[in-house]
């Protein structure tokens, strides 16, 4: 049913329209009536309209200037304008926005009707327009949101450094701010806790959480929010530009904290992070409001420790000394570098700090090897456990030390076969998660710490293609499913398998299809 309203300056005229067709039948209601321009525009503030059919002449206000102004303010309402012969083809030239269609006096039922139905099937045709619009806007923005968050966790949990990251691929997520390293990040770590009577599953709270979090901080400019899988019940919030909030930040969690009261019934604990900069302001930032929110009580004024004015040392240089040290399986190496790391006189924060870096190097490590056993993320959990108890260092040690050996075994394994048969499957594997990244057969191959020569001869000995043909293989398939769907642009398509530039992912689709991008989404949809 459509809303209608009748503006003329004539009772007699707006009771003739009402009387001359059944405006219910025809899928029509007349909910306001009004006797000149302007109290009509005060009355579509009062009654949502989404036809408007009005007389040209009136006092206060003529239909021309009421049609115009309705343009102005919703260009959703379609405007019939009803004119006398003597002034009919004045409107005609007069009102050129708003206006959907002219009705001579005086109205036959016959020409009302089909004047009526055009305008429906005009409306009609709009909202779907619209509704796809929008459901292609929703779309994209729930894809960009999933490979933010994913790019998110990349950048607190892998290899950053070995692996390059463009600035391009941070352009492509509207991640800004973070592809220069001379401004600052900072970390929010955030969980719920629920009343000690309450008997609901917190578990089950997580989601709704989830949403709040995401629905208040992407409001304001560059606040991420994402989720690590390794801690199930917390929310994670980059801020990659904390100058420009930081003198906000108590009133926001007071808001953030008011919120969550009153829609969850829970409480919030917050974990803040150090202002960070350089190379590792992703990872330093990160791991310290995690180490914040393990020491914080639940509520506003519950911070025990602040760690945003201070600054823990864990260099890039170190991370990758660690790194070689324990993909080359020197176990005696890395125990040293460990204990001079960790064992030296330093603050129990620090400590903890550190033994983070280490656990998350270990964990990222084993993610890109793919060992990550049920067993093997138990390990891991432990000695996260052990490092938030802040009292057990030797403890932490040896539980690290304890991984790495397990880590340098399986390493020993997968380098030992003559064909390089399980370092290329691991490669692949790397490869399927991380196709829609700038990957090259270089970087590829600093990555696992080989010779990107040999890496070519063994990828090509195992697979029956070289490197790039694969990745490419792996991205148009993606590509197809992608374009099956018309709502998605071309050039989206390319950006979310990996190409920062359309004209290249065309060229290349066509060499491995034999069709352009275009002709093979119209010969899916035929």
């Amino acid at each position: 049913m459509l809303n209608v309203m009748l503006c003329d300056d004539e009772p007699q005229i707006r009771e003739g329209l009402k009387a001359k067709i059944n405006w219910a039948d025809e899928g029509f209601a007349i909910v306001t009536e009004a006797e000149n321009g302007k109290e009509a525009l005060d009355k579509l503030n009062e009654y949502p309209v989404d036809i408007v059919i009005t007389d040209v002449k009136m006092p206060i206000m003529s239909g021309i200037d009421l049609a115009e102004t309705c343009y102005r303010m919703n260009p959703s309402i379609k405007v019939i304008v009803i004119s006398g012969y003597s002034d009919f083809d004045y409107a005609k030239r007069s009102i050129k926005a708003g206006v959907v269609d002219y009705l001579l006096k005086p109205v036959l039922p016959s020409e009302l009707i089909m004047t009526l139905k055009k305008v429906r099937s005009d409306i009609e045709n709009q909202r779907m327009n619209d509704y796809e619009s929008l459901k292609v806007e929703r779309l994209l923005q729930d894809r960009l949101t999933f490979m933010r968050e994913q790019f998110l966790n990349y950048l607190v949990k892998d290899n950053m450094d070995q692996f390059i990251v463009t600035k391009e691929r941070l352009k492509q997520l509207s991640l800004y701010e973070l592809v220069y390293q001379s401004s600052s990040v900072q970390y929010l770590t955030l969980s719920i806790n629920l009343p000690q009577a309450d008997e609901r599953d917190v578990t089950s709270m997580y989601f709704p959480f989830k949403m709040i979090c995401h629905e208040y901080f992407e409001a304001f400019d560059q606040m991420f929010v994402f989720h690590d899988s390794s801690y199930t019940h917390l929310v994670h919030v980059c801020i990659s530009n904390p100058n420009k909030v930081i003198t906000a930040s108590a009133s926001m969690i007071k808001e953030l904290i008011r919120k969550v009261k009153e829609y969850l019934r829970a409480e919030l604990t917050i974990g803040y992070g150090e202002l960070a900069k350089g190379d590792m302001r992703f990872k330093n930032s990160y791991i310290s409001s995690l180490l914040d929110w393990s020491q914080s009580q639940v509520g506003s004024d519950s911070k025990t420790v602040d760690l945003t004015s201070k600054s823990f040392d864990f260099s890039s240089e170190l991370e990758r000394k660690m790194i070689n040290t324990i993909e080359s399986q020197n176990l005696q190496f890395f125990k040293t570098i460990l204990s001079d790391t960790l064992l030296d006189n330093q603050s129990i924060m620090s400590f903890s700090f550190k033994a983070n870096r280490i656990l998350f190097l270990i964990g990222s490590l084993m993610k890109k090897y793919s060992l990550q056993s049920d067993t093997l993320q138990k390990q891991i959990w432990t000695c996260q456990q052990a490092i938030w108890e802040l009292n057990a260092q030797r403890k932490v040690y040896e539980q690290l030390i304890e991984l790495v050996v397990y880590l340098m075994k399986e390493l020993k394994e997968i380098h030992s076969s003559s064909t390089g048969a399980q370092l290329v499957e691991k490669v692949r594997v790397f490869i399927t998660n991380h196709y829609s990244d700038e990957i090259t057969l270089s970087t590829l191959a600093s990555q696992f710490h080989i010779n990107s020569t040999y890496l070519s001869e063994i990828f090509k000995l195992n697979i029956g293609k070289n490197f790039s043909e694969y990745l490419n293989d792996v991205r148009m398939e993606h590509s197809k499913k992608l374009l099956k769907d018309p709502h998605l642009k071309i050039i989206d398509v390319a950006h979310l398998v990996g190409f920062s530039n359309a004209g290249y992912f065309g060229t290349v689709f066509k060499k491995n299809t034999g069709m352009t991008p275009a002709d093979y989404r119209k010969a899916y949809q035929v």
